[in-house]
């Protein structure tokens, strides 16, 4: 397992467990989520911890799953199923989508999610 793969593994494990991780970031992550609701581009620590105080606080239960981790040159990409409950509504969701990571350092610098995992595919040049 490459080294990038396990700075990932381990972010996605300290996620499940309800951890920010921000120690698994450069200062200056980029994260890109403009494919979900009300997505955007956020860069740097605090933007990171204000989207995910957001994202968070629209659940009223949330679970994240990591299916599968691949190694795919200088990014790493993790198929994920994400199941929950809205705030509010109650309304149960479930999807299966996917996150990209890119890793120097040591470090995430950069990271972009997908509710496509399709498109997650075509992104690192992969198809299934």
């Amino acid at each position: 397992m490459s080294e990038n793969v396990e700075v990932v593994r381990g972010l996605l494990d300290r996620w499940r467990k309800g951890e920010l991780a921000l120690d698994s970031f450069a200062d200056d992550v980029v994260w890109d989520s403009t494919s979900f609701p009300d997505g955007r581009i956020v860069q740097g620590h605090e933007e990171m911890k204000e989207f995910m105080r957001r994202w968070l606080g629209t659940w009223q239960q949330y679970e994240l799953h990591v299916e599968e981790i691949l190694d795919v040159g200088q990014k790493v990409l993790a198929l994920t199923h994400e199941s929950g409950r809205g705030r509010g509504s109650s309304a149960a969701v479930e999807l299966r989508g996917a996150l990209v990571f890119s890793v120097a350092g040591g470090k995430v610098v950069g990271f972009k999610g997908f509710l496509d995992r399709d498109e997650a595919l075509d992104y690192v040049g992969l198809s299934r």
